[in-house]
């Protein structure tokens, strides 16, 4: 019933029932996620109509000097996007980028949220501004490329940038897929997240980065200590597979597949995030319906980051969802050495952990269809020798691949920022950018 509420919505030209964010949770049509995206996108743009037009640029346009980004978000503090971001923002260089933080979201006075304020060049807390004030702060700023890190997500201030405070306006993160919006010249995205064949299905033009599109934390740590299963939940003998992913993301069909792995490794348990109350009693009574004890099914409280990276390290493999893969998910379990079996979707939010496997080297990893997930899911909890060899392979290239390399991925999002620059500059509209390696 919601999907024909949301195609007569799309039909009618009026705003869908669904938003984009459910829409790309649900779908990997991305045609489907741009209507959507589109649909909202103009109810965004008519609340602040009134408002437009109200910022020159003139002057603005001179190639040779250094650049102001503004990052704007409602989540820096103890999230998966401040925990991606906070090493990016201390290395980027200061000669030619001055960096502001733009705030929407609490203070929660977390690690996280400290760092970004110390690590950034100013820190500015909008909430208690109203979007026309908050857009009035950043063209006072003389922000320059204002990058949105939220796109169709909780806790977002579009109206900010539907006003146009800053000649050039990008998004990056937060959201994976298209915004459906006007005010957005850019999406900072990857070859294998956005080939060039799904560019018509986005308003916004695609810039490329070499590697991957996700900024990591190469300073990331985990709690001191020796963790033993049993202190966490798990048996102390038995393959541990495990999967972090927020429950939303956990699909019907990928579920599923994740059984039948545990009916195929007796010995197997399975590690989910998100165990109180019905998310809990659905995925044990699911379990249970298809000859799988639920007892099998695991459940880990949420901790801080630095604990979770600990207890990471008991888990023998991952399990990577299907239609939103993981993302700092995924990067968190490469980084504690734990290796992660994806599947390639056909949309931005199913190809993110594709990407990331491909940048740290371990493309045999990414599968293309159910079977081919299943199968190799199997293989690599029995075939103790090819586990083995996996995670030497995986020790080594978090030293060697690109993906943990923060200072390079600095450079190669800046050089995306002085590029769009540059176009800018010499009075050229937006157009596709591919950054060199």
């Amino acid at each position: 019933r919601l999907d024909a509420d949301t195609l007569r919505a799309i039909e009618t030209g009026e705003r869908p029932p669904e938003d984009p964010f459910l829409n790309l949770v649900r779908h990997d049509d991305p045609a489907m996620n741009l209507a959507v995206a589109r649909g909202w996108s103009a109810t965004v743009k008519h609340r602040v109509a009134m408002h437009g037009g109200r910022y020159s640029f003139a002057g603005r346009s001179t190639s040779d000097r250094k650049l102001v980004i503004g990052y704007l978000s409602s989540n820096f503090h103890d999230h998966p996007m401040a925990h991606l971001m906070v090493r990016l923002i201390n290395l980027h260089d200061r000669r030619r980028f001055t960096i502001n933080c733009y705030s929407c979201g609490e203070d929660d006075g977390s690690e996280h949220r400290h760092r970004i304020k110390q690590e950034c060049d100013e820190f500015v807390d909008l909430r208690e501004l109203t979007h026309t004030q908050a857009a009035d702060r950043l063209f006072e700023d003389q922000v320059d490329i204002l990058v949105d890190l939220m796109g169709h997500t909780k806790g977002h201030r579009m109206e900010i940038s539907a006003l146009r405070p800053a000649p050039l306006q990008a998004r990056y993160l937060g959201m994976a897929g298209t915004t459906g919006a006007e005010c957005f010249d850019y999406l900072i995205a990857d070859r294998v997240v956005v080939p060039p064949g799904h560019f018509p299905y986005y308003t916004e033009k695609i810039v490329h980065l070499p590697y991957c599109y996700q900024a990591n934390d190469d300073q990331q740590h985990a709690a001191d200590g020796e963790i033993r299963r049993s202190q966490v939940g798990l048996p102390e003998e038995g393959f541990v597979f495990c999967s972090f992913n927020q429950p939303y993301k956990i699909d019907p069909a990928i579920y599923g597949v994740w059984m039948s792995v545990l009916r195929d490794t007796p010995h197997s348990v399975l590690w989910l995030q998100g165990g109180d109350g019905d998310v809990a009693r659905n995925l044990r009574r699911e379990a249970e319906a298809v000859g799988v004890d639920g007892s099998r099914i695991i459940f880990a409280a949420r901790v801080k980051k630095a604990d979770h990276l600990a207890r990471l390290k008991l888990a023998d493999l991952g399990l990577d969802t299907r239609l939103v893969s993981g993302a700092a998910t995924t990067s968190d379990a490469l980084w504690a050495g734990v290796p992660v079996v994806t599947l390639e979707g056909s949309h931005f939010s199913s190809r993110m952990s594709a990407s990331i496997l491909r940048a740290i080297g371990l493309p045999e990893l990414v599968t293309e269809s159910v079977e081919q997930y299943h199968r190799l899911a199997v293989v690599l909890a029995t075939d103790v020798g090819r586990r083995a060899n996996l995670g030497d392979k995986l020790a080594r290239n978090v030293a060697s691949e690109p993906l943990f390399d923060t200072r390079l991925f600095a450079r190669a999002i800046e050089q995306a920022y002085r590029d769009m620059w540059a176009l800018y500059s010499s009075g050229d509209r937006p157009r596709p950018i591919a950054v060199e390696p």
